[in-house]
């Protein structure tokens, strides 16, 4: 039987709580709420900027990676400030 929208909130907070108690059974948690969103990505879209947050850390926990912001990279120019000359025209 699929889990409906409150109770998928609370093991997303069950799933927060082993995460900062370092529960070791936060995997089978973690597993739970992601089959369920699967089976139902409609109620991904109800779920607040904490909870998705809550589910990255996670996923980062569990995979032991780190997501991080990807920032441009800024166009080097060769020369600023040089001047042409008439040889390079």
């Amino acid at each position: 039987m699929p889990l409906d929208l409150p109770a998928i909130k609370s093991k997303i907070a069950d799933l927060q709580n082993a995460i900062n108690t370092s529960i070791p059974g936060y995997a089978g948690v973690l597993n739970l709420i992601h089959k369920e969103l699967q089976a139902q990505p409609e109620l991904i879209y109800k779920l607040d900027d904490t909870e998705i947050a809550s589910l990255i850390s996670g996923l980062e926990k569990f995979h032991k990676v780190e997501v991080v912001d990807v920032k441009e990279k800024k166009p080097v120019s060769k020369k600023q400030g040089s001047l042409l000359s008439a040889d390079d025209v």
